[in-house]
């Protein structure tokens, strides 16, 4: 970074690299050279060109945004927030020339970055930008019981986003974003039931089509996984159920994107999401899966890959131990415990339980000595 404009001024004071001036931090190169310290910060206030005060703790960060070539930070005396004029919708003559186009803001807002400058002037809270936040919030509030009175009250904070420029309220309701753990929910107009819990389970279908050589057709292989659950947690029944009724646009649109790559590069591929459902568990047909292996479908149940699935990782579990403990068993033999660690031997305890490691160790004893008595013999 290059060298802010205090310490350009420290600088033709006399000040050296080695030395600290009252009030700063200690020479930082990458800071671009001397930066004020906490204790000067305190009880400095910044004015914006259109004389709003801002108090030096206001300032959400310390100073270290770089755009078009400047270092917008306290040195510099050019520190940035956003206009507090939210509905201002041209640029601020009286703003900075190079933030003149600047965009900030979520939701389509169009806000526009501000520059503040250090001033003498004592902070007063009518002068101040908090002044005119306040009254923008206060704003917000009144238009949002106009937008829940034209809802008839169906609507939902969480669920709800406001545009500070244009001043209106909009709503998009993703029920499976729902984690605020509600008693009552004002879009379904109904109580949430945290006791009842449940799931959503949907089934996927993949269509390969296989080229025919010559002159045979094409094959289609049909293959569905039913029952496969969108979230891994139970959630309210009552929640489940909103998102298989007014939720599946994005979630289908997520379950596709998560698919995307394997769709693209596998063309023969299709893959189609249906039967989403609210259930406690994963419910089956058995008349429709007949129907499905009649019709040369191969069906698969999440729920029975899911317990062979665990079936299989306890079995490898048990032969990695029963591989363990047989190689310990050989150590032990072979007199490991005589020159084993306090540590060690505490792991061999652990693993075949104290009895075991002492019926080992006497039988490597026993052994060992009979050897010393065969070796005394010639």
């Amino acid at each position: 970074m290059k060298i802010n404009k205090l310490t350009e001024r420290l600088l033709a004071e006399g000040w050296t690299q080695d030395q600290t001036p009252p009030g700063c931090k200690p020479w930082n190169q990458y800071h671009g050279g001397w930066e004020y310290d906490y204790r000067s910060r305190i009880g400095t206030v910044f004015e914006t060109p259109c004389g709003l005060l801002y108090k030096r703790e206001e300032l959400s960060h310390s100073g270290y945004m770089a755009y078009m070539g400047v270092d917008w930070t306290e040195e510099n005396d050019c520190m940035t927030v956003l206009c507090p004029h939210y509905d201002r919708a041209s640029p601020c003559s009286l703003n900075h020339p190079l933030l003149q186009n600047s965009v900030a803001g979520c939701n389509g807002e169009g806000l526009h970055f501000c520059a503040v400058h250090q001033t003498d002037n004592p902070w007063t809270f009518e002068e101040s930008a908090q002044s005119v936040i306040d009254a923008q919030n206060a704003e917000m509030e009144r238009r949002w019981e106009e937008f829940s009175r034209k809802r008839n009250g169906r609507v939902c904070r969480f669920q709800s986003k406001y545009n500070r420029r244009t001043k209106e309220w909009s709503i998009h309701y993703w029920p499976e974003s729902c984690t605020y753990g509600c008693t009552y929910c004002s879009i379904l107009q109904k109580p949430i039931d945290n006791s009842k819990k449940g799931k959503v389970f949907y089934d996927e279908i993949r269509r390969m089509r296989i080229e025919g050589e010559g002159l045979l057709p094409d094959e289609v292989k049909t293959v569905i996984r039913k029952g496969i659950p969108l979230f891994e947690k139970p959630r309210p029944l009552a929640i489940c159920e909103a998102i298989a009724k007014y939720g599946l646009p994005m979630v289908k649109w997520r379950l596709h994107m998560s698919n995307h790559s394997l769709l693209y590069f596998h063309k023969n591929l299709s893959i189609e999401w249906v039967n989403f459902r609210a259930e406690k568990t994963a419910g089956r047909d058995l008349l429709q899966d007949l129907e499905d292996v009649a019709n040369g479908i191969t069906v698969i149940h999440e729920a029975d890959k899911r317990k062979q699935n665990a079936t299989d990782k306890k079995q490898r579990r048990a032969e990695a131990t029963a591989k363990r403990v047989k190689s310990a068993e050989n150590k032990i033999r072979k007199g490991f415990l005589d020159t084993a660690t306090k540590y060690e031997r505490k792991r061999m305890e652990k693993l075949l339980g104290e009895d075991r490691v002492m019926e080992l160790e006497a039988e490597a004893q026993a052994r060992s000595h009979e050897t010393q008595i065969s070796l005394e013999g010639f």
